[in-house]
């Protein structure tokens, strides 16, 4: 059976459950996995929070998935005009 080489570097967690990210190294690539459950009474600050911590911890490449249809929604474009949905940028 084949086997991925994988090293952790950061985890990341929300006290509450709602988010887990962890980031590290597959095959000395960079990736970031994040996985999200916003609630509906939640609005779109946790999403927000979620987007401006990919943005500030990515190196990589992003994964993000939500832990059921729906919970993760971008309501109105609110965050739209803060993503970057282009090719990855090299950091100066």
């Amino acid at each position: 059976m084949p086997q991925i080489a994988f090293i952790l570097e950061k985890l990341i967690t929300d006290e509450e459950g709602r988010y887990v990210m962890v980031i590290g190294k597959v095959e000395d690539v960079m990736v970031l996995f994040m996985n999200v459950y916003n609630p509906p009474e939640e609005g779109p600050d946790l999403i927000k929070k979620v987007v401006k911590m990919i943005v500030s911890e990515s190196q990589g490449i992003v994964v993000m998935a939500a832990k059921q249809p729906g919970d993760a929604t971008f309501n109105g474009g609110t965050l739209s005009s803060d993503l970057n949905f282009g090719p990855p940028q090299r950091r100066e």
